[in-house]
């Protein structure tokens, strides 16, 4: 089963922080956490990768430990574990899976942590699409605005079922869909 998986990061250019993950299964199953350690360091816009900063919860300037969404690392580790060991032969999906992985495998602790069943790669939505030859603008357009991680989740399924009927399509129909402009 595929689980669209988007995360949020520092990125210094020494070390990688994580800071939140949204999982969406095919399903509809959803797991999204805060990493609650993130409140010790000070977050630099300039420096995220994601989704951003404005769906972290607040307050007065420092991260609100007390959101249901902010997990400890050891929680938040167990918890994703969890998640994922429920999930039958999960197959990680992103739009940029290989720092998602890292991400993903920092947040459990580190790779080994991960459940057996899980890969030990991310499938790119991007590269599927290069793949099938689907110019980005015939994938579906990014909504207007996104903050949260798991409406990003939400888009890259919208994004995985597009590339699914792309695949699914006869390879001279889909010749014919991209010199006619259809795609």
């Amino acid at each position: 089963m595929r689980v669209f998986t988007v995360t949020t990061y520092q990125d210094d250019g020494q070390a990688v922080t994580p800071v939140s993950i949204a999982l969406l299964r095919e399903d509809g199953a959803s797991y999204y956490a805060i990493d609650g350690s993130i409140g010790r360091i000070r977050l630099d816009p300039t420096q995220t990768i994601g989704p951003g900063l404005a769906h972290l919860p607040w307050h007065d300037g420092h991260l609100d430990r007390r959101d249901p969404d902010v997990r400890g690392r050891d929680r938040l580790a167990r918890e994703l574990q969890w998640f994922l060991k429920d999930t039958p032969s999960p197959e990680l999906w992103s739009w940029r899976g290989d720092t998602d992985h890292l991400v993903l495998a920092r947040m459990c602790h580190h790779l080994g942590a991960l459940p057996r069943d899980v890969p030990d790669w991310v499938g790119s939505l991007r590269q599927e699409a290069h793949r099938l030859a689907l110019p980005l603008r015939d994938l579906p357009r990014w909504p207007r605005r996104i903050d949260h991680p798991m409406e990003t989740a939400r888009h890259f399924q919208r994004i995985a079922r597009c590339l699914d009927a792309a695949a699914a399509t006869d390879p001279r129909e889909l010749d014919a869909a991209h010199q006619g402009g259809r795609w």
